[in-house]
């Protein structure tokens, strides 16, 4: 139930969560990373995700392999995860 209350919030403030959601590129347990990730424009690294998000640390890493390409990219040079360009273009 704080996870659906949790995701109502997140969909009024980001529109980010409402377009990937509508687009069927976001389910509910991944909104939460996108969520913090969005916030973050320059990116977060594993770490600092872990420390954001409510969700149980084995979970983390699959969530955001399944993320990646469709929602995420990968920074390799500074070891962080961003939301893709093309769909902050998107919303602009």
């Amino acid at each position: 139930m704080e996870s659906n209350s949790k995701l109502e919030l997140a969909k009024e403030e980001n529109k980010l969560i409402v377009y990937l959601m509508d687009a069927g590129l976001l389910d509910v347990p991944e909104a939460e990373i996108v969520s913090v990730i969005a916030s973050n424009p320059n990116g977060l690294t594993l770490a600092e995700i872990k420390d954001k998000v409510s969700m149980p640390p084995v979970r983390i890493q699959p969530t955001i392999n399944t993320l990646l390409e469709k929602v995420l990219e990968y920074i390799a040079h500074s070891d962080s995860y961003k939301i893709l360009e093309s769909i902050k273009s998107e919303l602009d």
